[in-house]
């Protein structure tokens, strides 16, 4: 039987090719931009808009927010436009999450246990909980507002803080966490 759940090794081993990614490709600022990095990756990107009709209808059929296909050795991720863009951002990074993790490849991964890595890569690329210890940001409103990610994203990001600093050497880890030595973050001022 194939395993189906995320260890606490695999949420390190996601987190660390992410950190890789980001290093390699010598980004220096957060929030990261997925649409660079599938470039820089040589990813492309197109929105279900871009393509004829026929080809949306099938892309819509695959999946309402996105997905990713390998046509040789060209990837091509395929998103939907009409959807708001922090959801737009999270398929993206999804999608690169499946690439960079190595999901195209013959493997023994259930297809759930390789939604849950897609899930988890996309979401520390999108709001590092590194970032979320270091700036000190422990409300959801906080979360969504400076990682512009939607509201129910940030309350899933407040929860796992929650979860996470139940545990002093997680957190001890977390707050040494290389990624927050290798970018800049600028916290958005706060609304009046």
């Amino acid at each position: 039987m194939k395993k189906n759940n995320l260890t606490g090794k695999d949420y390190e081993r996601i987190e660390e090719e992410v950190t890789n990614l980001i290093e390699d490709m010598n980004i220096k600022y957060f929030p990261f931009n997925c649409f660079e990095v599938a470039r820089l990756l040589n990813i492309e990107v197109k929105s279900y808009s871009s393509i004829p009709k026929e080809d949306q209808e099938k892309c819509l059929s695959e999946t309402e927010d996105g997905y990713s296909t390998k046509n040789g050795n060209i990837y091509i991720i395929y998103y939907n436009d009409k959807k708001p863009l922090h959801r737009i951002k999270f398929t993206i990074w999804h999608e690169i999450g499946h690439i960079q993790l190595g999901h195209f490849e013959e493997n023994e991964k259930s297809d759930e246990l390789m939604e849950k890595e897609a899930n988890h890569f996309a979401a520390y690329a999108m709001a590092p909980i590194c970032l979320i210890f270091a700036y000190k940001l422990f409300d959801p409103f906080d979360i969504s507002y400076q990682f512009d990610i939607g509201y129910e994203f940030a309350s899933h990001k407040y929860q796992h803080y929650l979860n996470v600093r139940r545990w002093p050497s997680v957190v001890t880890k977390i707050c040494n966490d290389r990624l927050q030595n290798i970018i800049t973050f600028n916290l958005k001022e706060e609304i009046a």
